[in-house]
C-alpha cells in the first residue's frame, strides 16, 4: 500500500496519527496510560528496524522521534482522560 510513498508521509503523518490513538485509546481502557505510551515510543521501530546496523546507527532518531510520539500520546490521553464516556442514566 505504502511502497511508493514518501517515507515521510509515514513519519510525519501516519505515526503521529497513530500514537494519538494510542493515546486515546489507553484512556478509554480504564485510564492505562503506560499501554499506549510504550506502544508509542515503539513506533519509530517499525521503519527503522530494518536490520542491526541500521537500528545500531539510528538509535538516536528512535530515541528523538519516540520521544515526541510519546509526547503526542499522552496529550492525547489527558485530553481524553477528561471526557466521561459512561452513558447518563435518567434519574
Amino acid at each position: 500500500m505504502f511502497k511508493d510513498a514518501n517515507p515521510m508521509l509515514l513519519v510525519l503523518i501516519i505515526c503521529p496519527l497513530l500514537s494519538l490513538a494510542f493515546g486515546a485509546a489507553g484512556a478509554w481502557l480504564r485510564h492505562r496510560m503506560r499501554y499506549g505510551l510504550c506502544i508509542s515510543f515503539l513506533l519509530p521501530l517499525l521503519f527503522i528496524a530494518v536490520n542491526l546496523p541500521t537500528l545500531a546507527g539510528n538509535i538516536d532518531s528512535w530515541l528523538m522521534y519516540g520521544l515526541f510520539y510519546v509526547s503526542i500520546s499522552y496529550f492525547a490521553y489527558k485530553i481524553t482522560s477528561r471526557i466521561d464516556i459512561r452513558l447518563k442514566q435518567p434519574k
